[in-house]
């Protein structure tokens, strides 16, 4: 908590949005930034844009891919089936089409190769509120 104190007594600069906050790095507004979207940056990257990321210790953590079918709706079966494809090779391949980063191992970019992909830890997915609390409190971002 003590490191956390000293960081935050820096002067950082908040702004909301992944892609405005890659665009702001590529035009040199910020020297760096701790947590970036990767696809964000290789789009910047695809169009000449001066950026580059890494990720600590090899590792890149990936959202999981969630899907819900209401049980309210017409066709559940249906719903049920697109739920399949989207998790499908077929359906990572759209998602990765749209320079999303797919959740599945034998659906990825090559410039995720060399790294190991974690899903987010799930006890710090179920204290997400407690951790933005505290967040808030040592860093006040005003967001």
């Amino acid at each position: 908590m003590d490191y956390f104190k000293k960081l935050a007594g820096q002067e950082f600069q908040w702004r909301k949005g992944h892609s405005l906050i890659a665009q702001l790095i590529a035009v040199g507004e910020f020297p760096i930034e701790a947590e970036m979207q990767v696809h964000t940056v290789e789009r910047l990257k695809a169009q000449d844009a001066p950026i580059e990321w890494s990720a600590l210790d090899g590792v890149t953590p990936i959202n999981n891919v969630g899907v819900g079918i209401t049980a309210a709706g017409s066709n559940t079966y249906a719903a049920a089936r697109f739920c399949d494809f989207l998790l499908s090779r077929a359906g990572m391949e759209i998602i990765r089409g749209g320079r999303r980063i797919p959740t599945r191992p034998d659906v990825t970019f090559s410039y995720l190769k060399s790294y190991r992909l974690r899903p987010f830890d799930s006890e710090a997915v179920a204290s997400f509120d407690r951790q933005i609390s505290v967040f808030r409190d040592i860093f006040e971002p005003g967001l």
